[in-house]
């Protein structure tokens, strides 16, 4: 009796200790993307007038730097309006013309001061080409609104260390970290 006892206690511890292993996840990778906001940007043509255009755009990022600094990726959305609007001005169908423009490894910084539970990042202007179309966006201010979410509270607490001027290497690995995914 007791030897089946045993052999039942190091089945279980087994089972335990394998069962441990098997149920380790991997998390995916996390992005942080600001809420979307209305810009304007200067479209030239060749042979005529620049125009400007309202677009809608959000700001992706995907790695944080340890010069408080952070890289993403930035989408403007041209609505039907806006994209007629614009083949007009280069006699071409509106199908010419994208609906989405999209800039990846865009480079943007904190606003002087910006803390929770708004963040500001601030992307300088740019010079964008596609599909025909050659533009400039003004500096672009995306916000960043405060949740729960474990990365959204990792930069409250960059910007709290960014405001007092402390150390802030420990914060910016564990961002890119949870952006690149990682063991749990």
């Amino acid at each position: 009796m007791s030897n089946k006892f045993k052999y039942l206690i190091r089945v279980i511890t087994f089972s335990f200790i394998a069962g441990i292993g098997v149920s380790a996840q991997t998390s995916l990778p996390a992005a942080y993307t600001s809420s979307s906001g209305s810009y304007i940007l200067t479209l030239n043509s060749a042979g005529s007038e620049s125009i400007k255009v309202k677009v809608d755009g959000s700001f992706t990022i995907n790695s944080a730097g340890n010069d408080d600094t952070v890289k993403g990726t930035l989408l403007l959305s041209l609505n039907e309006e806006t994209r007629l609007k614009i083949a007009g001005q280069m006699q071409g169908g509106s199908q010419s013309v994208p609906a989405n423009i999209t800039r990846s490894d865009v480079i943007g910084h904190f606003v002087k001061g910006t803390s929770c539970p708004t963040i500001r990042l601030a992307i300088e202007p740019l010079d964008l080409k596609t599909g025909g179309i050659e533009g400039r966006t003004g500096r672009l201010i995306f916000e960043f609104h405060e949740s729960r979410d474990q990365m959204a509270e990792l930069f409250c607490v960059w910007t709290r260390q960014i405001n007092a001027r402390k150390s802030r290497r420990g914060v910016v690995a564990a961002i890119n970290k949870l952006m690149l995914g990682s063991q749990q």
